[in-house]
């Protein structure tokens, strides 16, 4: 690796252009302007993603909800089947 050569940077380049203050002061706003609405955006697209995530999770406890109560349902039936066929087995016997 040749580390001899430099780069020569010709300083008379810096003065070709002079910022003047009107554009360095609408350049901030403009900044500062974007900043806040990027703000805002992350902070909507943040909250309706937290939004759309609970939902999803109460859907799921509601269907985890309804399958117990159908289970609960088919238990209470079974028992009842069991009951009767236990009665008609010491009635017959």
């Amino acid at each position: 690796m040749n580390l001899t050569i430099k780069f020569l940077y010709d300083m008379n380049n810096l003065a070709l252009y002079d910022a003047e203050m009107l554009h360095v002061l609408i350049a901030i706003i403009v900044s500062i302007v974007f900043l806040i609405a990027a703000r805002y955006f992350f902070l909507y697209h943040i909250g309706a993603f937290v939004v759309w995530r609970e939902k999803r999770a109460i859907a799921a406890k509601k269907h985890i909800l309804g399958d117990l109560i159908l289970m609960k349902d088919i238990q209470s039936e079974l028992e009842k089947d069991i009951e009767k066929a236990s009665l008609k087995a010491t009635f017959q016997g």
